[in-house]
């Protein structure tokens, strides 16, 4: 599925032909389906719901990463008891990341 959007994406941007075009990354793209009916009559539909409740976790996410950020550069948040309890978990792993062939 993500093939056929990436060559709808590609053919349909002329920003693409400029700048070239973009892979999406590896980690692909999530369908949220839902699959009714009998087996002679399957009905296949968009599952809205899930996808709601996937994105707002996404959401709150992204927004314990960026106050986590935020207080580790700039010192903000400092009465989040959330956000300390992650900073003192990550206190204790190497900030650097070694690679060797």
């Amino acid at each position: 599925m993500s093939e056929v959007m990436a060559k709808k994406a590609k053919n349909a941007k002329k920003e693409n032909e400029e700048f070239g075009f973009i892979e999406p990354e590896e980690g692909g793209m999530t369908l949220f389906i839902s699959m009714t009916g009998t087996v002679d009559n399957p009905v296949f539909k968009y599952d809205k719901k899930a996808a709601f409740v996937k994105m707002k976790e996404d959401l709150k996410e992204e927004k314990q990463e960026l106050k986590t950020i935020l207080h580790e550069e700039f010192g903000l948040f400092k009465k989040d008891s959330t956000v300390k309890k992650e900073i003192k978990s990550e206190k204790n792993k190497d900030p650097f990341i070694y690679e060797w062939e």
